[in-house]
């Protein structure tokens, strides 16, 4: 198997295809209208992913952190069966910048 299109951590200051690829996750669960799939983990992205732990996938406190990180995407298999580990690097032209936690 090829190299993955997510790296372990996605948050604030991320760029590239795996963002893209969260942010139109983000917008087919149809409460995050403000982002726009530009590739950039900015604010938009960082509360949509808040509303996606906190409101869809029932994560608390601390782990609401804005974060798409190994808790966020378990919790994302678990519950909807979407395994974005699995999604190969060369669906997407281009890297990911991720910055660490």
């Amino acid at each position: 198997m090829g190299e993955k299109l997510f790296p372990e951590y996605l948050n604030a200051g991320s760029k590239g295809p795996a963002v893209v690829a969260l942010q139109l996750l983000l917008l087919g669960g149809g409460n995050n209208l403000a982002i726009i799939p530009d590739g950039i983990y900015g604010e938009e992205t960082v509360i949509g992913v808040k509303n996606l732990q906190e409101k869809d996938l029932g994560m608390q406190s601390d782990d609401v952190d804005g974060n798409f990180g190994p808790k966020t995407r378990a919790e994302l298999k678990r519950l909807w069966n979407i395994d974005v580990n699995a999604l190969p690097a060369d669906i997407f032209v281009g890297e990911t910048e991720a910055v660490e936690p």
